[in-house]
């Protein structure tokens, strides 16, 4: 799928109630800004060992 196609696709969701519209906007906005390529580049190995510390920090501890 192209980025252009993935933008429709996007856009089509939003009209019909599948995703928030507002979130989309914001996202091909950031699409726009960017380039089509830029998280081609992301670790994500790297955001996912990030995401779980989050969650630990997040999480509750005993005793609270």
């Amino acid at each position: 799928m192209t980025p252009q196609e993935a933008v429709v696709e996007l856009r089509s969701g939003a009209l019909n109630g599948q995703i928030d519209g507002e979130l989309v906007e914001h996202f091909i906005a950031l699409l726009e800004r960017e380039g089509h390529t830029f998280a081609q580049e992301a670790d994500f190995e790297t955001e996912l060992e990030f995401e779980r510390r989050a969650r630990q920090m997040a999480a509750p501890r005993s005793g609270d």
